[in-house]
């Protein structure tokens, strides 16, 4: 584990899980987090838990909605980027497996999924800070991305 994922982890997972899922979900979903305060761990999080809940496609989709929302009502309407959320829980999902888990266990098994860079396995810089990646989803040019399944 890498010192960034490690406190992460420990900042991520030392939180109460049950009531704190459903507390995090709300306070996002209402768009009442802080701009400081959603940083990549919390956006792995709101993706497990909303693939967790409603499957991959609507759960990805009700993920890309939330963080779109939060940047817009942030005034970060311009720093939002339509590949990398769209990117981020299709990795989640493809490391979710069958088994039900907590995030807790989830991230403590797929910590690389905390490492900011796990984008650059499969895209170049060039093509993922393209004006089209931002605007819109775009595949990736250095290798394919994992398939989704059992979510």
């Amino acid at each position: 584990m890498t010192a960034y994922s490690t406190i992460s982890y420990y900042l991520i997972v030392n939180i109460p899980e049950c009531t704190a899922d459903e507390a995090f979900l709300a306070e996002v979903l209402a768009g009442r987090v802080p701009p400081d305060g959603f940083g990549h761990g919390q956006h792995v999080r709101l993706a497990f838990l909303l693939i967790a809940r409603y499957g991959f496609s609507e759960g990805a989709d009700r993920t890309y909605e939330a963080i779109e929302g939060l940047s817009l009502r942030h005034g970060h309407g311009r720093k939002f980027h339509a590949t990398l959320s769209t990117l981020w829980p299709r990795l989640v999902a493809a490391h979710m497996g069958r088994a039900a888990e907590g995030f807790g266990a989830f991230v403590a098994r797929e910590h690389a999924l905390l490492d900011k860079t796990l984008p650059y396995r499969f895209y170049s810089s060039k093509r993922m800070w393209s004006d089209a990646a931002r605007a819109r989803f775009v595949e990736p040019d250095l290798c394919d991305l994992p398939r989704v399944q059992h979510v």
